[in-house]
């Protein structure tokens, strides 16, 4: 009798044992097709917060009110039309010493009366020497760049010197060599304030490498600061060619954009591009990078309209445009933009695309395209202002104000 009762209560455990077992393995069978389930249903991919959204931008061709304006250039000299200060076009003649040109005379243009003035207060440094660019300030005082030639041509070394005259007394700001001459002192004029865009290869034509300096001064008739100081090294490489150590940083662009949202240029180094940004005297760079193969950055208005080559192509027009804003959002343009030259005016930029001469605005979620018919063919541009720029054409200079 024990042994019946031990045995139907063994058995007992056994099958409420195995049920429990059972219901459990149900459970999970079931959980398992439920999470399957919502894979299924929720689809292959699953899109989190930090993913970045796809963001397309088209370029529409709009209605610009501008208003141009002509006169004849004097095509009987070798003249070189330079930087522009409160109305006056300062304007270089030249003699062609077949490898290298020297400056001969200097004159002013009042854009207003359009008459020409020539300036005797700046004097060249020697018979082989050439003034670059030069600006009248409003006390009458002078900002130049004087050049040596020490190997006469000017596709190799020279010396210069940036230098402001004022009464006749010379204080040199910098000076320094460059290899060519569309490597000399880049003036960019802000209202009353001008900016010097300097780089220089410091003991160059003593050495087979040495220090590389870039410099970025802010000038004007009370003050004179050095905004940008930054010093790498370089080599000389294989035919003469000099290279700079990945670390290095350089100008990407001399030039200085200047529009209502800010003073902006791009540097690098061997391994990115970066968007700095002048802000009351202080230099800020801008958090996201610029591609190495950068082709142009061009602040436009809120945003930068950037073009670069294609990675792992030799062939030259493989280029893509896009428009980043201050985060580094990015947004895809089907359209490329390079620009052969461009202005960066308050509102817009004016540039040189496919011929014709364009104004470009910033419309929020496009870019707009206004083709200016009268303007097309070989050109290039000056600043005069915030709203106008000079553009040279055929013995012809326009004068384009954009409303």
């Amino acid at each position: 009798m024990n042994k019946m009762n031990d045995s139907s209560g063994d058995q007992g455990f056994q099958v409420n044992n195995g049920m429990f077992y059972l219901i459990r393995l149900m459970k999970k069978v079931t959980l398992s097709w439920v999470i399957i389930m919502i894979f299924l249903l929720g689809g292959c991919k699953t899109i989190t917060k930090d993913e970045p959204i796809p963001r397309d931008m088209t370029v529409d061709q709009i209605d610009t009110d501008y208003q141009i304006s002509s006169f004849q250039l004097d095509d009987s000299k070798t003249l070189e039309y330079r930087d522009v200060y409160h109305n006056n076009l300062s304007i270089v003649e030249l003699e062609d010493q077949e490898t290298y040109y020297v400056s001969t005379h200097l004159y002013l243009m009042d854009l207003k009366s359009k008459e020409i003035t020539e300036v005797t207060a700046i004097n060249r440094g020697n018979d082989e020497g050439r003034i670059w660019n030069f600006i009248e300030l409003s006390d009458k005082s002078y900002l130049y760049t004087n050049v040596t030639y020490t190997g006469l041509s000017d596709f190799t070394f020279m010396d210069f010197e940036v230098i402001h005259l004022k009464e006749g007394n010379k204080k040199v700001i910098t000076k320094g060599s460059v290899d060519n001459i569309y490597e000399l002192p880049v003036f960019t004029v802000d209202k009353d304030a001008i900016y010097i865009s300097v780089s220089s290869y410091d003991d160059a034509q003593d050495k087979t490498e040495g220090n590389y300096r870039i410099e970025l001064w802010k000038f004007d008739t009370n003050t004179c600061e050095k905004i940008v100081s930054s010093t790498g090294r370089y080599y000389i490489g294989e035919h003469d060619h000099y290279s700079l150590d990945d670390e290095c940083e350089f100008y990407s662009d001399q030039t200085i954009y200047i529009n209502n949202n800010g003073s902006y240029f791009v540097t690098g180094n061997g391994d990115q591009k970066i968007m700095n940004k002048v802000e009351e005297g202080f230099i800020s760079k801008v958090s996201w990078s610029l591609p190495k193969n950068l082709v142009h950055a061009i602040p436009l208005r809120h945003k930068y309209l950037v073009t670069e080559r294609l990675k792992n192509t030799t062939e030259p027009d493989a280029l893509i445009s896009y428009v980043l804003d201050d985060h580094g959002t990015k947004y895809d343009l089907k359209t490329t933009l390079r620009l052969e030259d461009y202005c960066v005016l308050e509102e817009g930029v004016v540039g040189f695309y496919k011929g014709n001469t364009v104004i470009l605005k910033d419309l929020e979620d496009r870019i707009g395209m206004t083709v200016v018919p009268e303007l097309k063919g070989d050109i290039y541009f000056r600043k005069v202002d915030g709203n106008s720029v000079l553009v040279f054409k055929n013995g012809t200079c326009y004068n384009l104000i954009v409303k």
